[in-house]
């Protein structure tokens, strides 16, 4: 889906975590997913703006937001795993970033409709 918008909200152990909101998705309903604690995903050159493409594999709840498990920011080439398959978050209770680098698609530039790393 089309990232419509983004905010810090509360999330696994009391961090702010990232949630974007899609459209495209599931119809026309907008379509919320938490990723991880910005200043993480900052940490490591993950970036994601409005207006940008994502492809997710998340965790459904009910009662909820998704919690995505992989995140592939089709506008900037970029993908990360942001939770275990056990939904375990791969990041600190004080929100540092314990998991890996983002990967690059081959032969993409990862500049995107916005132009670079912003």
């Amino acid at each position: 889906g089309v990232v419509t918008g983004l905010e810090q909200v509360p999330g696994e152990g009391d961090i702010r975590i990232l949630q974007v909101t899609l459209s495209g998705v599931r119809g026309e309903e907008p379509f919320p997913v938490l990723l991880a604690p910005a200043e993480a995903l900052e940490s490591i050159g993950f970036v994601v703006r409005e207006g940008d493409r994502l492809k997710l594999k998340c965790f459904t709840d009910d009662n909820g937001p998704a919690r995505a498990h992989k995140v592939m920011n089709l506008s900037r080439g970029t993908m990360v795993r942001v939770r275990t398959l056990r939904q375990i978050p791969l990041w600190n209770n004080q929100g540092a970033w314990q998991g890996g680098a983002p990967r690059r698609q081959p032969g993409h530039a990862g500049g995107g409709p916005h132009g670079g790393r912003n």
